[in-house]
């Protein structure tokens, strides 16, 4: 490798640091990339591309795709080994953990059909002066990158879920109607943080005075709500949140269960002046997801949907404990996994109550009839409607029915799943 130069002066750079592991910092990679720079007597063609804050397996990184993008707008006629342009890297990991470790030679490949290298300053490894032993290399390497993400993977499940199983919330939003605290070592709260319009969270301390609002975070060019600035040592529970919220979730349950559909719920609801649990307004799709889920009367679910692209567990319930097995996925898997409560780790009395358990259990019954039962009379426009199979067709996964929707702009005409 020492013994072989680059004809050009000049080189690229990629610098990648994912919010996972913050050890290899933007900076520090840049001072090593420097470093050997002034080694070979060689500079920056251009300001190397940074994708700080990204994971390895994110394959719509935006430093990644430009790079790809100027490769592709400035290609360069090779002849010999030396005439490549190199594209200076860390390591293997910082190009990519993808999910199928030889996906790293399709990128690999085209920058070499591109007429640039790659070479990676930690391990000194070269692709296109490369011999089959590098390549070897190369693959194991990153092979051992998808690795980490496999065993970060586990990990993190196996967090999850004994988090859970204390019956802290181990990620995601406490529902409507509810804050989330954070708990020190010695159990007692010290901050509540609550939920605001725009992706931002409002931080209080446990009297009610204001401390601080933290801003949503921008990932993938969409706005995020903030982690939590809690001690790496705290845990997060669920606490009830403003008294109005918590009126408008006692008042939605009453009403369905005297026998009001989801939309009149939603309209009286509405009426009456309480915030929406997401939006402008109440809608029906809202009262439903508020309606099913358990977390109102004081039980944590944990697992009921999981989009673990390496891994996936299950619970058997024996003598009154959980079973917990997890597994490798043999395929790699993006989609959402649903299971049903009972395939959960469920936690009674996780938390303040909102509603009677009996009271969840009779609107559960209600639903279950809504969605299984005989189609309703076509009365108004819905006689008049060209969707013939509205409130025939049932979803296979969760039974409520397909509603016909037309798109506004095209005029084309699909049937969606009302749940």
């Amino acid at each position: 490798m020492n013994a072989i130069a680059w004809n050009t002066s000049q080189v690229l750079s990629y610098l990648r640091c994912s919010k996972d592991e913050q050890r290899d910092s933007i900076n520090g990679q840049r001072r090593l990339v420097e470093t050997e720079l002034a080694r070979q007597g060689k500079g920056f063609l251009r300001s190397p591309f940074e994708d700080d804050g990204r994971r390895g397996s994110d394959e719509e990184r935006p430093g990644l795709l430009a790079l790809v993008e100027y490769c592709r707008a400035h290609p360069i006629k090779t002849r010999t080994k030396a005439d490549f342009v190199p594209i200076f890297c860390q390591s293997m990991d910082r190009i990519g953990r993808f999910l199928e470790p030889m996906k790293i030679f399709t990128y690999l490949n085209e920058f070499r059909d591109l007429g640039y290298d790659v070479y990676l300053v930690d391990e000194r490894l070269s692709f296109v002066r490369g011999n089959l032993g590098d390549w070897i290399q190369l693959a194991v390497k990153s092979d051992q990158a998808t690795g980490y993400s496999v065993r970060l993977s586990h990990d993190s499940m196996r967090g999850g879920i004994q988090t859970a199983e204390k019956g802290f919330l181990a990620g995601g939003s406490p529902g409507y109607g509810y804050d989330r605290a954070g708990v020190g070592p010695d159990g007692q709260p010290r901050a509540r943080y609550r939920n605001i319009t725009g992706k931002r969270v409002e931080k209080y301390t446990m009297d009610g005075k204001l401390v601080t609002v933290l801003q949503p975070l921008e990932r993938k060019g969409k706005l995020i709500a903030p982690t939590l600035d809690k001690s790496n040592a705290d845990h997060v529970i669920r606490i009830l949140g403003e008294e109005i919220r918590v009126t408008a979730v006692t008042r939605l349950f009453e009403l369905f269960a005297v026998g009001k559909g989801l939309r009149t719920v939603a309209s009286i609801l509405n009426a009456e002046g309480y915030p929406p649990a997401r939006g402008r307004k109440w809608g029906s799709s809202s009262v439903r997801s508020i309606l099913k889920n358990p977390v109102y009367m004081g039980v944590q679910v944990y697992g009921r949907r999981s989009k673990s692209k390496y891994h996936e567990f299950s619970v058997e319930k024996a003598g009154g404990s959980n079973q917990i097995a997890i597994e490798r996925k043999e395929i790699f898997r993006k989609e959402f996994v649903f299971r049903q409560t009972e395939e959960c780790i469920v936690v009674e009395n996780a938390h303040p109550a909102i509603i009677s358990k009996e009271r969840w259990q009779n609107c559960q019954e209600i639903l279950t009839k809504k969605a299984t039962g005989a189609a309703p009379k076509r009365t108004g426009r819905g006689a008049r409607s060209p969707y013939l199979l509205t409130g025939l067709v049932k979803c296979a996964r969760c039974g409520y029915s397909f509603q016909g929707d037309t798109h506004r702009r095209t005029g084309w005409r699909s049937y969606q799943c009302g749940g």
